[in-house]
């Protein structure tokens, strides 16, 4: 890892209490969101570890991405919501994008190894921003999964075996 990589890392490293209130904070709004439109579904919510991102960063430089700023790194803080059912992942989309218009991208991933998720980079609405206890949270980025429960144990299952096999 270069220099300025490991600037990137010890930034994050002071920031990452940042991180993980800004999780929190993002868990609670999910949570008030999915319970309010009565979906069948669990959430998980992380903090990227420092070694997730020093692999992250490695394994991104080696595919010729470098990068600059956190800011630049999505899925530092990130929610895992598993539904029951497969057509709840479409409907709570329409009813995130109502309640928190600052979505920045959504992207199917269908990978070969059997993983099958949507992925929404979102951050705080201008709105939000401006109540005291959200001020902190400006700029930052999350990342939220939205699988099936059948995705999601799949995906627990091989991110576990794929580990166990390369260590």
């Amino acid at each position: 890892m270069n220099l300025y990589s490991k600037r990137l890392v010890k930034k994050f490293e002071t920031k990452r209490p940042l991180y993980e209130d800004f999780c929190l904070a993002m868990d609670k709004l999910f949570r008030d969101l999915l319970s309010e439109k009565n979906y069948k579904c669990q959430l998980f919510y992380r903090v990227k570890s420092i070694d997730r991102l020093k692999e992250k960063i490695i394994r991104k430089a080696k595919e010729k991405k470098l990068y600059k700023n956190l800011e630049d790194i999505n899925d530092l803080a990130g929610i895992r919501i598993v539904f029951y059912l497969e057509s709840d992942k479409e409907k709570f989309i329409q009813d995130l994008q109502k309640e928190l218009p600052n979505i920045i991208s959504i992207e199917e991933f269908e990978k070969l190894n059997g993983y099958n998720a949507k992925h929404i980079i979102i951050k705080m609405d201008h709105k939000r921003l401006q109540l005291s206890e959200y001020k902190k949270f400006k700029g930052l980025r999350c990342e939220i999964q939205l699988l099936s429960i059948f995705n999601h144990v799949w995906a627990e299952l091989e991110h576990d075996w794929l580990k166990i096999c390369t260590d």
